[in-house]
């Protein structure tokens, strides 16, 4: 049962993005579209079983996840800007060491922690100009590979405890 409403809740939300960014909708879209949500849905629910995810949000993690997501926008048009401006300027590759960046966030194997590193990850990655590498395993901090930063900083936010 409870599978199944998981598998549900990530249908839906996967159908809803899927819907909202479609510009023309016909009947073969639709199913397809719905089809490959959920496939998606139970991909997402093996992934999060298989990274020892707990089903669900605990506490006060809502919040952060939302207001995490609802910086995403603005980071994500900040960073294209400075990528526009960087490759306009024609500069080259920032160096490994100034690229590498390292960002705290709760270690351990509780709920809380898990889902504050998969929300980090999550948002994080969804901007242009950084990606998540890997999540280190003594301290559970996010190793990001950072191409431009400034200004809002995301992953000075998801750090934020």
């Amino acid at each position: 049962m409870r599978a199944g409403i998981e598998i549900a809740a990530w249908w839906l939300a996967g159908a809803l993005i899927w819907t909202a960014t479609v510009s023309s909708i016909s009947g073969e879209e639709l199913a397809i579209g719905f089809a490959a949500a959920g496939l998606c849905a139970v991909l997402a629910r093996v992934a999060r079983r298989a990274i020892g995810g707990q089903p669900g949000l605990p506490g006060r993690m809502w919040l952060r996840w939302l207001g995490w997501a609802a910086m995403v926008p603005a980071v994500a048009s900040a960073d294209l800007l400075r990528l526009v401006r960087w490759l306009a300027a024609g500069r080259r590759e920032p160096a490994r060491e100034e690229r590498s960046v390292r960002v705290p966030v709760p270690s351990g194997d509780g709920a809380k922690a898990i889902t504050w590193r998969q929300g980090a990850v999550l948002a994080v990655s969804s901007t242009p100009g950084s990606v998540v590498l890997r999540v280190e395993s003594e301290d559970g901090s996010l190793q990001l590979d950072r191409l431009v930063g400034g200004r809002p900083d995301l992953s000075a936010r998801v750090a934020r405890r």
